[in-house]
């Protein structure tokens, strides 16, 4: 569930960044996603398919902490609202409004996981609820529920579930 557009892998002529701006600094979570959407919307985007770089993650790292105190949900989902909030004369985007935040949603579903697989109980309700705030209709998800009685209950409930669907149980 990684970003795919991290800054070590853009390369932006200085004109386009004189127009675009810099880096938001009202944000602590997701400042370099809301930049590169920025830089997008003025059609300045290339996508290459293979890695151009590594991003080395580690429990000290800014964006461990951020993830671990469950700080990044209402940054993203803010981020979204307010690209849409500009592209609203696009017609042609708006239609992937619903996409977006429904691949938000499964993105902090992904960051429940990872949170109650590290005993991180509080921090999987969190991002649970920042799932629900994205697409309400992940709350019919089966993966949804088993996760949310995992952070209050044991977590063996989740990793249960998880057998049951690879059939290995």
């Amino acid at each position: 569930m990684a970003c795919l557009v991290s800054p070590p892998s853009l390369m932006v002529k200085r004109s386009l960044i004189e127009k675009t701006g810099r880096f938001r600094s009202d944000l602590t979570w997701g400042h370099d996603w809301e930049w590169t959407i920025r830089l997008a919307e003025r059609g300045a985007a290339e996508y290459a398919s293979r890695a151009l770089a590594a991003y080395r993650v580690h429990d000290a790292s800014g964006t461990a902490e951020i993830l671990n105190a469950a700080k990044n949900g209402n940054q993203e989902r803010r981020i979204l609202q307010e690209t849409f909030a500009r592209l609203l004369s696009n017609t042609s985007l708006q239609g992937r409004r619903r996409a977006a935040y429904r691949a938000l949603s499964r993105r902090q579903m992904y960051f429940a996981e990872q949170s109650l697989l590290a005993d991180r109980k509080p921090v999987a309700r969190n991002n649970l609820w920042f799932a629900v705030r994205a697409d309400p209709t992940m709350i019919l998800k089966p993966t949804f529920w088993a996760l949310l009685i995992a952070t209050v209950g044991p977590t063996k409930v989740y990793q249960r579930y998880i057998a049951l669907r690879k059939g290995e149980a």
